[in-house]
């Protein structure tokens, strides 16, 4: 992925500054670098039982818990995009179970458009970077993200990156828990590898400036391309790709990013992988 022309150096750098971990905040990062190996995993979702629990989960997160959807009676989350997607989860190793999941809207054609495309192109209409800038194969969206609520963070957990939330502490160890609150850190680190390794080079994605901050503090520095709207809460547009990633991510963010890069690589199938190589040719 380059840096489009589009975005000048000065604006750039005024995307990208701000970026500051304590020294606390890093040896907490560390931490959670070496530990989350040990405790979750990214599973690259390749079969139908798989991706039911990508529904399942959406919809226990999304309709169920946070009444952003309506109820579906088979207690699965769907949209059209998800044709035309890929998908990985997050699975905490000891009991199986899959904490969090994303998706990466990914277009195959002109006829396909990402969710931002659809519902929210007045928050980037002015934007000196648009997804219709680019071949519609080589742009993805990172959408529909979620973590179960017993997974996300206590309130008035301090740790950058985190999501907000409770979980029982009796049942994880204080390694497992500190890990925990980067499980949408994880998510986002999954997605974006998932998109680099089938040859997308533009991502985009409608978050909260929230989360985005947090992000920002690791290095994950997503570049704002408009203003917040009312999208499932408040939202606003934003443009990443590799060049820009690389530009400033923490050094214990960089491992645990080459540590969920081989995790995803190894579940792609070849043939997969070869496709993306030749489109990037």
């Amino acid at each position: 992925m380059k840096i489009p022309r589009k975005l000048t150096k000065s604006k750039l750098g005024r995307a990208l500054a701000g970026a500051v971990v304590s020294y606390k905040g890093y040896k907490e990062l560390a931490l959670v670098a070496r530990h989350f190996d040990n405790y979750l995993e990214p599973v690259v979702v390749n079969n139908e039982e798989h991706l039911n629990e990508v529904f399942a989960l959406r919809h226990a997160v999304y309709c169920k818990e946070l009444k952003l959807l309506p109820e579906s009676a088979d207690g699965l989350e769907r949209d059209k995009f998800d044709q035309f997607s890929r998908f990985c989860m997050i699975r905490h190793k000891a009991s199986g179970q899959f904490v969090g999941c994303v998706r990466v809207v990914s277009p195959e054609n002109e006829t396909h458009k990402l969710p931002l495309e659809d519902f929210c192109k007045q928050a980037y209409a002015g934007s000196d970077i648009r997804p219709d800038d680019f071949a519609r194969e080589e742009i993805c969206e990172f959408s529909r993200l979620a973590v179960r609520a017993e997974f996300r963070r206590r309130q008035g957990d301090q740790i950058h990156g985190a999501a907000t939330g409770s979980f029982d502490e009796k049942t994880y160890s204080t390694e497992e828990m500190r890990c925990f609150p980067f499980i949408s850190l994880g998510l986002y680190l999954s997605g974006i590898t998932l998109g680099v390794e089938t040859g997308k080079k533009h991502g985009f994605v409608m978050t909260e400036p929230r989360l985005a901050k947090s992000m920002r503090r690791v290095g994950i520095k997503f570049v704002q391309i408009g203003e917040p709207v009312n999208y499932h809460g408040l939202r606003a547009p934003y443009y990443c790709n590799e060049d820009i990633l690389k530009l400033g991510l923490a050094k214990p963010i960089r491992d645990l990013m080459e540590i969920i890069h081989h995790r995803v690589r190894e579940q792609l199938g070849d043939n997969e992988l070869s496709d993306a190589r030749q489109a990037g040719n």
